[in-house]
């Protein structure tokens, strides 16, 4: 495989994790199109449509590229590895992310670019490459704030991801770290952000809280699993150590 450059200031190649692998395109000349399989090979597919293609998902056998520009989003699929590519165009007014949800490629409106952070706000669903864009499914907002801790079934904890932090209104989480040496006493930590997954319907739940107290410490508790969580603590020399501890999590307002 041939070198790429990987950055904000703009990737040489596309490189996307997928189902079984990774997926890699060289933006530019004719290099083949390859996924680097989980088991250590590689399969060889001819090179989609030209373009600069930016993501991509992998459901099954088939393959879904995406290119987002200013509103609009190109698509290229395929489901005989390569040998023909279906593509389209859509115009949505709005920046996508493509993801794949519940055996679907989707759209995801209003998530995060490079710069910033954005609520996802609606999801477009597809199973082919009509010539309109599927409708928008909208997701509840009541379930993208900090405060809304419904738990993530394990089904769900597969849908797209998103971090929101917190705000003015932001929880306590009281962490109860197992006893040892160095903890003799619960210590409570403040919310830092939510780990959000939303699914194909506009469902939302969460999957992790992220808390912390003065640089000092900071815990990643799954409400699905408040028993379980990772520690990490802050070193005197500037680095950190991270503990998987017995924890006990509780919401308090």
């Amino acid at each position: 495989m041939s070198p790429f450059r990987v950055g904000q200031a703009g990737p040489s190649a596309l490189h996307a994790i997928v189902d079984g692998g990774l997926l890699f395109l060289p933006h530019g000349g004719d290099a083949p199109l390859q996924l680097l399989r989980d088991d250590g090979k590689t399969e060889t597919m001819p090179r989609p449509p030209a373009g600069t293609w930016s993501d991509a998902v992998k459901i099954g056998g088939k393959i879904v590229l995406a290119r987002v520009r200013q509103g609009e989003v190109a698509l290229a699929a395929t489901s005989d590895a390569g040998k023909s590519w279906a593509t389209t165009t859509w115009t949505l007014g709005q920046t996508v992310t493509l993801a794949a949800l519940d055996g679907k490629a989707a759209l995801i409106g209003g998530q995060a670019s490079w710069f910033h952070d954005a609520t996802p706000s609606a999801i477009f669903a597809f199973d082919g490459l009509a010539g309109d864009p599927p409708d928008a499914v909208r997701v509840e907002p009541a379930k993208l704030q900090i405060g809304a801790l419904e738990a993530c079934a394990p089904k769900s904890r597969l849908g797209f991801r998103t971090v929101l932090a917190r705000s003015k209104a932001a929880r306590s989480v009281t962490v109860t770290v197992a006893p040892d040496k160095k903890d003799g006493a619960p210590t409570t930590l403040q919310l830092l952000s939510h780990v959000k997954r939303v699914d194909a319907t506009g469902g939302a739940c969460t999957d992790a809280v992220v808390a912390g107290a003065d640089d000092a410490m900071w815990a990643i508790v799954s409400p699905h699993d408040p028993a379980h969580g990772w520690l990490v603590r802050a070193a005197g020399n500037g680095s950190s150590k991270v503990e998987t501890r017995a924890l006990s999590c509780k919401i308090a307002p």
